[in-house]
């Protein structure tokens, strides 16, 4: 039995769910309790070093790098039954396997409806590789029958869908080259995308293949033909409608193919996430709540197809992405209510997410809590972001939360904490290779203004800073600003 690294074991048994533990101990026999490999479960889940484990079990008969391997074997067995159902394709590996028992059963006739109800569902999810290993089960399962008529008809049946597989895979392969082709291409560093790259991307779109969405001959080449196509006109042309369209081409694909939320649901995700920043780039503000829906119908789907780390990955994009709607709708007081509703059901719903997601939610209240001027609010969820995570968390969120606890303090007239605070944040611009011309001139302003200061030269000043960030070039310090708030405090005080 192969013997697996320590580090592989431990963080194996580090990664199972609580609910996946239990599975485990529940699976394992009542005797099992006392056996070596227990044991070794045991002090592994407690976290104990390789010295503490070896020094625990030195002096026993136990062969730990046996028992380890076995452990391994154990486990994996306990996930697979856990997770057999999780997605398409486990269920169809798991079928594949049944119909091994069955033919060594010989329960043909079962086998062969067996073979046949997943050959269905493979058809129409267009699960090509899946329906040639059928195949071969429901062709060996009517030889094994001895009907030599249903044989012969078979093999006419089999040629015929073994043909069609065939091309429509090779067909695939031919978009998945050029697919991947364009990806290497754009997943260059930002600046490196040159005008050598934008004519090797030209001639990847020239490809004859790619001058007609129908030689797509499956659902998986279109989406590829369309991925393309947005990449280019987004990319290289920086024809944000064009790849608009194409991306709204790519969703009607998606609602014609229902099989999609079945066989690939993070297919069906992202087509939406990503369409959700093309609509937003283009300020189609009103189509955002629908496209936010079709992401939560992942995270709200009781299909046996999805798995809970699926629906967890859903609920952050679309709860995300609704608190933006609400940004950038102006609509703070909706805002703090889909907060709300995100916090309810994150409890109800038992989702599983990261620090990344819960420092951005509270970014978000910290947002919306300000401009709708309840600061004492606003802070709390200020002070969250940071006792609880660290910039590298995600960094952008950490910055723009320094940023608006500067605005804060300075509107609860706290002058004498402005300088501290500022300082704390071009700390934090430096360490991290930070360069923004918004955050400069913020404190340009700042410094500018004292509890001396007239109305009349506090406008002056905030008509002069809003001239200022309006005349922004660079993309990135524009976007810094927007998730700031920056634009929008300085119009407020121009009331």
């Amino acid at each position: 039995m192969k013997s697996w690294k320590w580090e592989h074991i431990a963080d194996l048994v580090k990664s199972l769910s609580v609910n996946e533990k239990r599975y485990f101990a529940l699976m394992q026999k009542e005797d099992a309790k006392s056996q070596h490999y227990m044991k070794l479960f045991d002090a592994i889940n407690k976290q104990l070093s390789v010295k503490q484990i070896n020094d625990k079990f030195s002096g026993t008969k136990i062969n730990l790098s046996y028992e380890k391997s076995y452990l391994t074997k154990m486990l994996l067995k306990s996930l697979r039954n856990f997770h057999e159902s999780s997605s398409i394709d486990t269920i169809i590996y798991q079928a594949l396997f049944n119909i091994e028992i069955l033919l060594d059963k010989k329960l043909y006739v079962f086998c062969l409806a067996y073979t046949e109800y997943y050959m269905e569902l493979c058809k129409e999810c267009e699960l090509y590789e899946y329906q040639l290993l059928l195949l071969k089960g429901k062709r060996r399962c009517i030889l094994r029958t001895g009907n030599a008529d249903a044989y012969a008809e078979n093999n006419k049946i089999e040629a015929e869908t073994e043909k069609e597989c065939l091309e429509k895979l090779n067909n695939i392969h031919a978009f998945k080259d050029l697919h991947q082709q364009t990806h290497q291409l754009l997943n260059r560093k930002e600046g490196l995308f040159n005008a050598e790259d934008k004519a090797l991307l030209k001639k990847i779109v020239e490809n004859e293949i790619l001058a007609d969405v129908n030689n797509a001959r499956s659902f998986l080449a279109k989406m590829m033909f369309y991925d393309i196509k947005i990449w280019y006109h987004t990319n290289a042309l920086k024809n944000h409608t064009t790849a608009y369209e194409y991306s709204s081409k790519k969703i009607e694909l998606l609602e014609n193919n229902v099989f999609v939320l079945k066989s690939a649901p993070l297919t069906y995700m992202s087509v939406y996430a990503n369409h959700y920043i093309r609509a937003y780039s283009l300020h189609k503000i009103d189509e955002l709540p629908n496209i936010i829906d079709k992401i939560d119908l992942i995270a709200n789907s009781k299909s046996p197809f999805i798995s809970q780390d699926i629906k967890n990955e859903a609920f952050s994009h679309s709860s995300e992405k609704i608190l933006d709607y609400c940004l950038a709708s102006g609509d703070f007081t909706k805002g703090v209510h889909y907060f709300m509703l995100n916090k309810k059901r994150m409890k109800q719903q038992n989702f599983k997410l990261n620090d990344f997601f819960y420092m951005t939610q509270h970014y978000f209240a910290a947002y919306f809590y300000f401009h709708l001027k309840d600061y004492k609010k606003a802070i709390k969820h200020l002070k969250i972001i940071f006792d609880d995570y660290k910039p590298e968390t995600r960094l952008i969120s950490y910055v723009c939360a320094k940023v608006l606890n500067i605005l804060l303090h300075f509107e609860l007239q706290n002058f004498e904490l402005l300088p501290y605070l500022m300082k704390s944040a071009e700390r934090l611009f430096k360490a991290n290779n930070i360069s923004s011309d918004a955050f400069s001139l913020t404190e340009a302003l700042l410094k500018k203004i004292t509890p001396a200061t007239s109305k009349k030269e506090m406008k002056h000043l905030f008509a002069n800073y809003l001239t200022q960030l309006n005349c922004l070039t660079n993309t990135s310090d524009i976007a810094f600003a927007t998730d700031c708030g920056l634009f929008l405090w300085a119009e407020e005080k121009l009331k």
